[in-house]
């Protein structure tokens, strides 16, 4: 056969296989090119095939049954070939046969399966293997699927491999591409070179679940093994020692390559003899339980000795874990000379020692790499620097070498960073070495042992170049961050370091140096220890070089309790041997010094500069402004900030009724205006009409009550009249009790937190805003964004002002119907009567306004509004307030007192009063002027003037021969108000508040029990229950405010002292809504009762009867269900 085509027929041949001739047979010589390939489907051979070259002058074949055999003419013969004849194989399945290529020859293999067999190549036969499967050779020696022997060229693509190995021996050249490998093993060992010197394994994907090498390399020539995008993962082995590539005597070049899931006990890769470079880059390995790689020196009479260079750029080694040697490092190098360099390394999360470098005379450079979540089990070191040593013959130091510095090992680190890294000695270890270490950052790492972050020993150079060492909580050890030996002749060089401590035990080591090492610290190198901690020098030395005979010891130590350090950072050339009571400080009033210095509750803290170091000064806040919070002395409750946390965040504004800040985007609650508009008008007809309420309830309710039975009827008609006066006096001064009470209950109660009583019981707090001008509710809190401390303060007058303006509307409104006739003309002097009371009435929230909006504070050296610390003093609207205060608060006192007299003497009108009243300022002096002008006054006629004496003389004694009379008590109940205010605006501790404003409110008690001011007995008696139950509740607020005060929160035994204390106080505040509740729900029975009494009598048609029982005077009240006087 002269070369060109066989097929085969494929169809059924899986059972019937394709078999060789008979024996001794003989074919044509192939003299071209022979494709042998299928039909319809795989053909099936079970038949072993040989091409063999053959010398000049031989033809023919020789075949059997069980192999055929083809011989071709060499290069050079009778038969004239243009090249090597290619010889391809196509779509055929071999099974139990092979196919072997002796001489020169091309052999291709493509989309072929081999089972149980495989592919032979000697003698510079080159070999190419597409697309095909080579499982379980076990016809073929030494079970190789594809096997290449002395001088052959092997290219292997898209080629699967399961328990057959591919060989390459010999002065062979190999690549393979996109390989499939599962339990086999890649072999190479050559001797002599080919012209690429390369032997190429790329994208491929190895397989293990036995022990064996997948990659085996044996070179004794300068070949290159290159492993390009491949991936072990999956492996497993027995547990002795066996490795994933195997190298011996060649430059190794490994790029994009993946370890995962490896269990082996050797090494990933391991180097062993005499290398020219070793070149890693972007090599991944996770999750593997083996050495990574080994590196080590092997000596032979045919290896030259020689500085090997290692480099390993972008691999990531993540997850790898111990097997049988704990110590055993991830990437371990033995060798006299290497020069080995790491550039942008990912360690991370590996549970056993890193790098271990050992040469006498080499360096190690890392530069930009990260070692982070790493943890060592045993007594190891993340990273080790020590001189190599010799097993049979170790060194020996002399005496001038042990005085001498630093080794022939040199180290350099740059730009790396080891962050929460597990060790039990230390995470570097230098010995003998010059190491350089610059702008690397050891971060909350834990070292068990003594031997810190870095541990100097024998003879070694250091120098610490912009780096910083930090550690944080939960777990200390007592180890430094530098630790050196005893005796270490060594030397440490620190330029521009930061060494960092949070941990908060009684002392943090920060440099622990042993004795015999020779140390230098520039001026921009510190220490920062945690605040309420002083640095302590264990013995002070000289820092400029010269050696230290003992200890040198740098111990961050915390202050004793009561005594606090804000100074957290220290030059170390500054230190001095410094006591405790020097460096630490006595606790100021309002910190807790228990560990580090916190505000306590209700109290802000700030900077006090010092020349020496910084002190905290503390300054009480307003109610609900400030919160503790641990590690701070100046925070904030809630979304509040700034000065005395005066303000909201941004993006959220003050309620309306609280100190709470809301998001202002949900701040448009229409629901306010509503309701305080119905307030203001149902407030401003009250103030007109002044109905005698508790006098209809009580009439309405004690309806059967027969009165003035038997009397005469002047006799009736005069005792009708002086009781109806009694229950107008009793009723006004009644009103006049409740709103004092309420108006000055709210000066006198403390709340300290959303869980006390009477913010739980929801009614308490609504109910006294009614008094105090408020529509107080907690989902009404904001109205409209933008407001802050100020704002909100000068909003809540609106509804004082509001109140006069309803009124003067309603006036006017009145006035305009009346020009129609529908009603008749106003009496002006009963709005003038209501504007007045309005002004009794809401002169508590004005003058609460004012007064808090003038109350400054001096912090740092300035003066700034108490309830927005971030507004300084003296703005023009306290100037305006200024001049409020000055024309009205304080002359409106004095303007009732003379007023009252005046109106009692008729020398005053009743819009001359009301304008006095308005303006007490200006009418004040226009009277002062008129008494120095010793003018007579003349007496007016007062028409319609009984509305504004109902308003300031009706409840109050009027003089007799011998009393004055009280009639001018209005302006004592607006003084007492006024003086409470002062109290409450002015003394910003809340104990020493509260103690003036008990003592206030029990010389009111005794004044008032002194000159009983009310007509009416029972008036009297309710006041001065109110009074008491004013002592009572600011006695109470007291005990509570002296441990705010003291910033002490209410716990332990006596919370339970201050629970029934606020029930008292809400019993308190409870009467008078109780009262009401009592008597409304008496009138709606009484009225139900009489209803049903009424039906009833006349059902049974018997008035007269009912009129006879039932007589009342004709000038009696009438109850308001009788339909008619006939009744009667």
């Amino acid at each position: 056969m002269y070369g060109g085509f066989l097929i085969l027929n494929g169809t059924d041949s899986r059972e019937n296989r394709y078999k060789c001739g008979p024996e001794n047979s003989t074919s044509a010589l192939i003299i071209k090119n022979l494709i042998i390939s299928s039909l319809f489907a795989p053909a099936y051979i079970s038949c072993e095939i040989r091409f063999t070259s053959i010398q000049p002058g031989r033809t023919g074949m020789h075949t059997s049954p069980t192999k055929g055999s083809y011989s071709f003419p060499a290069t050079g013969d009778g038969f004239k070939t243009d090249s090597v004849p290619t010889i391809t194989m196509k779509n055929l399945s071999f099974v139990q046969s092979s196919i072997t290529c002796n001489g020169m020859c091309n052999l291709k293999v493509e989309n072929s399966s081999f089972d149980q067999s495989g592919v032979t190549c000697n003698y510079s036969c080159s070999v190419k293997v597409l697309n095909s499967t080579f499982a379980n050779p076990t016809m073929v020696p030494v079970q190789s699927g594809v096997a290449c022997y002395d001088g052959c060229r092997l290219e292997v693509v898209d080629t699967v491999f399961v328990q057959a190995s591919l060989i390459c021996n010999g002065a062979c050249s190999m690549n393979v591409s996109n390989g499939y490998f599962t339990n086999s093993t890649v072999i190479t060992d050559v001797n002599t070179g080919q012209d690429s010197k390369v032997i190429s394994i790329t994208h491929s994907h190895f397989i293990r679940k036995r022990s064996q090498p997948l990659i085996k390399f044996r070179s004794r020539a300068d070949f290159v093994l290159e492993i390009d995008n491949c991936t072990f993962r999956d492996n497993h082995s027995l547990p002795f020692p066996d490795y994933l590539i195997d190298v011996n005597s060649s430059s190794l070049s490994v790029g994009r390559v993946v370890f995962q899931r490896n269990t082996i006990f050797g090494h990933g890769i391991n180097l062993c003899g005499c290398f020219k470079s070793i070149s890693l880059e972007n090599l991944s390995i996770i999750n593997v339980e083996s050495f990574i790689l080994k590196v080590s020196e092997k000596t032979s009479s045919t290896c030259r000795l020689r500085r090997v260079t290692v480099q390993m750029n972008n691999c990531s080694v993540h997850g790898t874990t111990v097997n049988q040697s704990a110590n055993s490092p991830v990437i371990d190098i033995e060798a006299r000379e290497m020069k080995m360099s790491m550039n942008y390394m990912q360690f991370h999360s590996n549970k056993r020692s890193l790098i271990s470098f050992s040469a006498n005379n080499g360096s190690l450079i890392i530069n930009n790499s990260y070692f982070a979540n790493n943890s060592m089990p045993a007594d190891s070191h993340l990273l080790s620097i020590s001189p190599y040593k010799e097993r049979n013959n170790p060194p020996k130091t002399t005496k001038g070498e042990q005085d001498s510095v630093a080794g022939s090992i040199f180290f350099n680190l740059q730009g790396t960073k080891f962050s929460r890294n597990k060790v039990l000695t230390s995470m570097i270890t230098l010995e003998k070495t010059s190491a350089a270490l610059s702008n690397v950052t050891f971060s909350n790492n834990t070292v068990e042992g003594l031997g810190g972050d870095i541990h100097i020993k024998d003879q070694s150079l250091v120098i610490l170049n912009n780096s910083r060492f930090e550690r944080y909580p939960p777990h200390y050890f007592a180890s430094a961050f530098v630790y050196s030996d005893v005796n270490s002749y060594s030397s440490l060089n620190i330029t521009n370091c930061r060494f960092k401590s949070h941990f908060e035990v009684d002392a943090s080591v920060i440099l622990f140096l042993r004795s015999v090492i020779s140390l230098s610290i520039d001026k921009k190198s510190d220490i920062t220890c945690p605040l309420g901690y002083f640095l302590e020098n264990a013995f002070n030395v000289s820092l400029s070089g010269s050696r230290i005979n003992d200890t040198y010891k740098l111990t961050c130590k915390r202050c004793s309790v009561g005594l606090y350090n804000l100074q957290q950072v220290y030059a170390i050339l500054d230190i001095s041997d410094t006591s405790v009571d020097e460096q630490c400080i006595p606790c100021p009033y309002g910190g807790n010094c228990t560990r580090e210095i916190e505000a306590k509750p209700n109290f802000w803290g700030y900077l006090e500069p010092k020349d020496r170091r910084p002190t905290v000064k503390f300054e009480i806040c307003p109610l609900g402004y400030c919160e503790p919070s641990p590690r701070s002395f100046n925070s904030c409750h809630g979304y509040r900030t700034g000065f005395l946390c005066g303000q909201c965040r941004e993006g959220y504004t003050e309620a309306m009724f609280s100190s709470e800040c809301h998001e202002e985007e949900n701040c448009h609650n229409n629901w306010f205006w509503f309701l305080s508009l119905v307030y203001i008008t149902c407030l401003s007809f009250l103030l007109i009409t002044r109905p005698c309420i508790f006098q209809i309830l009580w009439r309405n309710a004690a309806w059967f009550r027969p009165k003035n039975h038997g009397r005469q009827p002047l006799q009736s008609l005069h005792s009708s009249d002086q009781q109806h006066c009694s229950s107008k006096h009793f009723d006004h001064a009644l009103v006049k009790t409740i709103f004092y009470f309420y108006q000055t209950v709210e000066l006198l109660l403390i709340s300290t937190s959303p869980e006390d009583l009477m913010n739980k019981v929801t009614f308490v707090r609504p109910f006294i805003s009614l008094f105090n001008f408020e529509i107080w509710k907690e989902n009404f809190g904001c109205p409209f964004p933008g407001l802050t401390a100020v704002t909100k303060r000068l909003f809540s007058t609106l509804t004082v002002f509001g109140t006069i303006a309803c009124i003067s509307l309603i006036c006017i409104s009145h006035k305009a119907m009346s020009y129609n006739g529908c009603v008749d003309h106003p009496r002006v002097n009963l709005y003038l009567a209501a504007i007045v009371e309005t002004l009794l009435l809401g002169y508590e929230k004005l003058t609460d306004v004012s007064l808090n909006l003038m109350n400054c504070i001096q912090v740092k050296s300035e003066w700034r509004l108490f309830l927005d610390g971030n507004i300084l003093c003296w703005q023009w609207w306290q100037h305006a307030l200024l001049s409020f205060i000055m024309v009205f608060v304080v002359p409106f006192i004095f303007v009732l007192f003379w007023g009252s007299k005046k109106l009692n003497e008729r020398i005053i009108s009743t819009r001359e009063l009301t304008m006095a009243c308005i303006l007490p300022l200006p009418f004040l002096h226009y009277w002062v002027v008129q008494l120095c002008i010793k003018k007579e006054p003349t007496q007016v006629h007062l028409e319609g003037a009984e509305e504004i004496k109902e308003v300031l003389h009706e409840p109050f004694r009027p003089p007799d021969e011998d009393d004055e009379g009280t009639l001018y008590w209005e302006s004592v109940l607006i003084a007492r108000r006024l003086v409470l205010l002062c109290l409450h605006s002015f003394l910003a501790d809340p104990m020493l508040r509260l103690l003036c404003l008990t003592f206030a409110c029990l010389a009111i008690l005794l004044h008032h029990l002194y000159k009983r001011p009310f007509r009416d007995p029972i008036a009297n008696a309710c006041e001065t229950f109110s009074l008491i139950a004013l002592v009572i509740i600011s006695t109470f607020s007291l005990a509570e405010a002296s441990l705010v005060s003291e910033g002490t929160e209410i716990g332990g035994p006596r919370e339970n002292v201050f629970k029934v204390l606020q029930w008292i106080e809400l019993a308190l505040l409870g009467v008078v809504p109780a009262c009401l509740f009592m008597l409304v729900s008496l009138v709606v029975l009484s009225q139900l009762f009489r209803l049903f009494f009424h039906v009833v009598m006349w059902d049974q048609r018997q008035p007269q009867r009912l009129n006879r029982a039932w007589h009342f005077p004709v000038d009696s009240s009438r109850p308001l269900l009788y339909s008619s006087p006939a009744m009667y």
